[in-house]
């Protein structure tokens, strides 16, 4: 009787008990493991260059931010910035040109291809959205570069422009956030917004089953909803030169999930910025067939065990959890390393080309995201709206009228989760999961 080589992913959390992910069969097999982008070599189509400037804006946002975000989308972000940069003047948006990544008279085509290459997608769209008021005229030549699906007007009247966005934010994410992140008063003078949603189905679907938890933060009588699977191909699994661990979990079109596990004593935020770096711009790491038996990595151990089979090949045991998490962000929290620091204040912003009544510069004074995840046995699915909301400079309020929200979000570990658009290698949505998904009760 053989002994197979049996690789078990357990685990997410702190001390690596708990449970993993899954991974059915990949649609290509690696043999080179070190330097070149894990993504750049199963490229099909040409990366887009957006693409690399959208997943370093991701980086930046991710540790820049206190706590580790349970849903955050970059690609929901990145379009608004270049937008707003299309309103300056070249070599005024220092600031901006370091967020968007890109030269100033590349921009336009950037943005227009990564919004093409996104709804050339099976598996998500993304939509922008423009709203001006009476007392703003835009720019019909910074309006052209944009590449607005939608341009309405905002009617002043609070609740009748609140429920036009709120409809606007649940069709173009089927449902999935029926409320618009900004709140929309009548001094608002231009509404700028992305809606994105994407929805994926695994080649090879989890097992459903309830799980006990005997160590971390998840044990206890609660009955948790776990996911497991069993796959022969290891390249899906990667223990990274850096300490991580990533498991990749296959869409059927052209979207996958990657799971991620850090260091203990490593910050859930820096785990998911290392991870979105490793992922789009190469890292060494090692694939499941190269681990040895008694080997360990995060959330990974390697044992022998007896198999009827004589001949055996490896196999791959995943098990990890179901999640359904939501976030609120407020961008401007994050303003210096986003771009927008300047833009907040009428006496900097370089926002002059935005409008052609008024003349004065353009004002961002709120900047939020809403954003969704669920992860479970059949697929996955997402969505966010991202949305600005600007004031000519010389409209704005005195200070003592109070502008400022600010909600927070505090997220815990265990693991991280990336989405990745396998022709561009986006990464669209990543985010930090606290607390799976209930069993649902008999």
């Amino acid at each position: 009787m053989a002994y197979p080589v049996r690789i078990i992913i357990k685990a997410l959390y702190i001390d690596h008990e708990a449970f993993g992910e899954t991974t059915p069969q990949l649609p290509f097999r690696l043999t080179h493991h070190r330097g070149a982008s894990f993504y750049s070599r199963r490229m099909e189509t040409p990366r887009s260059a957006a693409a690399e400037h959208v997943n370093r804006l991701t980086v930046s946002w991710l540790r820049d931010v206190t706590d580790p975000p349970q849903v955050l989308s970059g690609v929901g972000l990145w379009p608004l910035l270049a937008a707003l940069r299309l309103g300056t003047e070249p070599g005024t948006d220092d600031e901006l040109a370091a967020a968007t990544g890109t030269a100033h008279d590349e921009l336009a085509a950037e943005l227009a291809a990564l919004v093409t290459l996104l709804n050339d997608s099976r598996t998500m769209r993304i939509a922008l959205g423009i709203w001006s008021g009476q007392r703003i005229r835009l720019d019909p030549a910074w309006l052209a570069q944009v590449p607005v699906g939608l341009a309405g007007q905002l009617t002043g009247d609070a609740a009748t422009d609140q429920a036009m966005l709120d409809s606007w934010a649940s069709t173009n994410t089927a449902g999935l956030i029926p409320t618009f992140p900004l709140t929309v008063d009548s001094d608002v003078d231009v509404v700028l917004a992305s809606a994105l949603a994407l929805r994926t189905r695994w080649r090879e679907p989890f097992m459903d089953e309830p799980w006990h938890f005997n160590s971390g933060p998840w044990s206890g009588e609660r009955t948790w909803h776990g996911l497991t699977c069993v796959t022969e191909d290891m390249a899906n699994l990667r223990v990274w030169d850096d300490g991580s661990t990533t498991l990749t979990i296959p869409g059927e079109a052209d979207v996958d999930v990657v799971l991620v596990m850090g260091d203990v004593d490593t910050e859930p935020t820096e785990v998911l910025a290392r991870a979105v770096e490793n992922l789009s711009e190469g890292g060494g790491y090692r694939t499941g067939t190269d681990l040895t038996v008694g080997e360990e990595a995060n959330g990974v151990t390697v044992t022998r065990e007896r198999d009827a089979d004589p001949d055996p090949v490896p196999r791959l045991e995943v098990t990890t959890v179901a999640f359904d998490v939501g976030a609120d962000h407020d961008i401007l929290d994050s303003a210096g390393v986003l771009g927008l620091l300047r833009s907040l204040d009428p006496a900097t912003s370089s926002l002059t080309g935005l409008t052609v009544e008024p003349v004065e510069p353009v004002v961002v004074t709120q900047a939020r995201q809403r954003a969704v995840a669920r992860f479970s046995a059949v697929g996955f699915e997402a969505a966010a709206v991202t949305a600005m909301a600007w004031m000519a400079g010389a409209m704005l309020p005195s200070p003592e009228d109070g502008w400022r929200t600010v909600v927070r979000v505090t997220f815990n570990r265990p693991f991280g989760y990336l989405v990745v658009h396998r022709p561009t290698g986006v990464m669209p949505v990543v985010g930090w999961v606290d607390t799976p998904a209930r069993w649902p009760e008999e």
